[in-house]
């Protein structure tokens, strides 16, 4: 569809009730600014659910609910109201961000098309959001459904909800089948009046022929003809079937007589090649597959015609107020379009006008001044929303400090809370290798003390050995083997680096035993709170084991349906097609009693005229003034069609006769025609190249060309 034609749809729905806007041609409507595009849609959406015309909130007067003021409702406000409940209705968008700033500046690339689907679904859509006022799922976080209280509300609300679904899926299979009662009405009525047409016509025509003797046997013959006739067709019809029976027997016995041939056929080859006998069952498999593909795509094409037809007997009849409804728009929109015709025949014959008189840029001067207006509202508006961003931003900002200074730590957002959780966690896994290994130190570092404090009453001997006595460089090393080997042998070796790691672990161990209590209190903490979630566990076990069984009892009470349901369609079904019958009964009947009513008009103007010829050849009355008897008037009115007949017979003759010599006369005045055309461009052709010739040519009056040499 162009932009125009949805431009026009627009504008006529709008114009149209319940809206009736008042829009008097598609400028108007084009020039229209963002906000009041805006308040187009709210007013729409308002027709669909009433609490878009009110915003919940307490008022200053202790009221509950005030008018929504658009020019003071804020942007983000505006555009989640309405974009949330244009979702819930089903309207096809991304909601990315283009999708936000375009909605909120009222751009038309997407107010348009969203107020041409409201306006063209609006029926559907009403009963869509009234819908939504009650399957809308409540979505309710885990954590309050621990609560007994709020998770049986909760069921009970599902339930509720379920329970509207299958009485409104009830209520509209009910209305889609079930015929209303004013129709059933007024189709009793209009039964009932063609029954006493009928009486009425049987009455005044046994009135008309009680006299007549002859009209009995009349009667009869009519009868028995229509009999026959019924008789013949029936006939016709059974010839047709078993002609078609015929066709269908001879094609099957030809088939099979083929196969039969083949089947011996391929004996005959079997007795002398196997392979031929396997090839001939091969292609007959594939024969009986594509056979079998091709009944299946034809029956799946059928099945869809008798849906297609079902859907088309399920649509309710037009009845006469849609029709009459129908007839009066399509009059308005002549009249519509016959007024815009004029009015765009006058703006053009003014157009042209102001272009003869060189006004023809006024048109454009007024273009460029409603551009430059649009333009500089434009960038108003841009100033306003950055200034009111700006403003938000400083706000965000004074509330993140304020946040600061009362909770000693800045705000988290959702980023860098995960990145605090990340931090958390590696921190956690540090702790329990550090106290893991802290551990295992723990279990190296026992020593025996006797062992410990001989090796260190050596190790004093030696030093106060080389103290004294200022051993060489090669014995100190001789002592420090000698040392190594006592150690070794003593089992302390690499006491000082322990020792001196040792040193070092206390200041951990401190803090991990910090974070061991940390940890065991939040333990702690875990178990006290499944402790106290045990019962509502308990408690949720049971009420599953609950909607088990009801959902047996459902799925019980659901077959029960069904079956009831599939009983009453059979039911209705039965009952339609007898009506069906019925109909069909009084509509032959009807075109049997006009058709005996036409021969018994036609019957009675033959009497009548029979009748009145008898007079006339009686002598009691006169046929007309000119004629005694109407075989006086078809004889000379024969007569005269007779002498007619002979007259254009001999002007025909004289036509024919005279035909070649008129031809002949047509063509010599053709070829005249064409010499003097050809003499008449030679003529001006001459005249025209006579100023550039050597010297003057003359045209004589015979058409003789001279050429005169003039001598000096």
């Amino acid at each position: 569809m162009s932009i125009a034609a949805g431009l026009r749809e627009i504008v006529d729905r709008l114009n149209a009730p319940p809206l009736q806007m008042g829009f008097s041609s598609l400028v108007q409507f084009d020039e229209l600014p963002p906000f009041s595009l805006l308040s187009i849609v709210n007013r729409i959406l308002t027709i669909l659910d009433p609490k878009h015309n009110v915003l919940s909130g307490v008022t200053g007067d202790g009221n509950t609910e005030c008018l929504v003021d658009m020019e003071n409702e804020r942007v983000e406000a505006t555009y989640q109201r309405m974009v949330e409940f244009v979702t819930i209705l089903g309207y096809p968008s991304d909601h990315s961000q283009a999708f936000k700033e375009c909605f909120v500046n009222g751009d038309k690339r997407v107010l348009h098309p969203l107020l041409y689907w409201l306006l063209v679904n609006l029926p559907a859509l009403k009963e869509r959001a009234h819908l939504a006022r009650f399957l809308v799922n409540l979505e309710v976080p885990q954590d309050f459904m621990q609560d007994d209280n709020v998770a049986e509300m909760y069921g009970k609300y599902k339930e509720l909800q379920s329970t509207f679904k299958a009485t409104h899926s009830a209520l509209q299979q009910q209305r889609e089948t079930a015929t209303m009662p004013n129709e059933l009405k007024r189709d009793i009525q209009q039964l009932s009046v063609e029954k006493d047409q009928l009486m009425m016509k049987i009455k005044t025509f046994k009135q008309r022929t009680a006299g007549d003797a002859d009209f009995g046997t009349i009667l009869d013959v009519t009868s028995k003809l229509r009999h026959e006739q019924e008789a013949e067709a029936q006939l016709a019809d059974a010839y047709k079937q078993q002609r078609r029976q015929l066709e269908r027997v001879e094609h099957l016995h030809q088939t099979a007589s083929q196969r039969l041939q083949a089947m011996r056929q391929a004996r005959a080859d079997a007795e002398e090649k196997p392979q031929r006998m396997l090839e001939a069952l091969t292609a007959a498999v594939e024969n009986n597959g594509a056979r079998l593909e091709q009944m299946t795509a034809a029956h799946d094409v059928l099945c869809r015609e008798l849906d297609a037809a079902e859907k088309q007997l399920n649509v309710p009849n037009i009845d006469e107020a849609t029709l009459l409804d129908a007839e009066e728009k399509l009059a308005d929109l002549h009249e519509e379009v016959e007024s815009m015709e004029s009015s765009l025949k006058s703006q053009l014959q003014a157009q042209a006008a102001l272009d003869s008189k060189g006004g023809g840029l006024q048109v454009y001067r007024h273009q460029a001044q409603l551009l430059a207006k649009k333009h500089e509202a434009l960038s108003k508006k841009v100033e306003a929303i950055e200034t009111e961003r700006n403003s938000a931003a400083f706000e965000l900002e004074q509330l993140e400090a304020d946040y600061e200074q009362r909770m000693g730590h800045r705000y988290l957002r959702r980023e860098d809370f995960k990145d605090y959780a990340a931090t958390l966690r590696d921190k956690t896994k540090k702790f329990k290798l550090a106290k893991s290994e802290v551990q295992s130190l723990r279990s190296e570092g026992v020593y025996p003390q006797e062992d410990r404090t001989a090796t260190e009453g050596k190790v004093n001997l030696v030093g106060r050995v080389m103290v004294r006595h200022s051993l060489a460089t090669a014995d100190w090393r001789k002592l420090s083997r000698v040392c190594g080997k006592s150690r070794k042998s003593s089992g302390v070796v690499g006491h000082d680096d322990l020792e001196s790691r040792l040193m070092e672990m206390p200041e951990k161990g401190s803090q991990m035993e910090e974070l061991s209590e940390v940890v065991t209190k939040i333990n702690f903490m875990l178990r006290e709170k499944k402790n106290e979630l045990a019962p509502r566990i308990k408690a949720g076990t049971a009420k599953r084991e609950e909607l088990a069984e009801a959902e047996g009892v459902y799925l019980t009470k659901r077959t029960e349906y069904e079956a009831v349901e599939a009983d009453l369609n059979r039911e209705v079904m039965q009952r339609r097609s007898v009506t069906d019958k019925l109909l069909e009964e009084t509509e032959s009947l009807q075109s049997r009693a006009d058709e005996i009513e036409l021969k018994i008009i036609a019957t009675e103007s033959l009497v009548e005229r029979g009748e009145r010829e008898c007079q006339c050849l009686d002598g009691r009355s006169r046929f007309s003034d000119e004629h005694p008897t109407l075989s006086a008037a078809y004889t000379a009115k024969i007569r005269e069609l007779e002498k007619t007949c002979q007259a254009l017979k001999l002007q025909q003759k004289d036509v024919s006769n005279s035909f070649d010599w008129r031809v002949h006369q047509k063509q010599l005045f053709e070829r005249l025609n064409r010499l003097l055309e050809v003499k008449l461009r030679s003529l001006a052709s001459e005249s025209a190249d006579g100023e550039a010739s050597l010297g003057r040519v003359e045209h004589l009056a015979k058409g003789v060309n001279r050429l005169v040499i003039e001598s000096n």
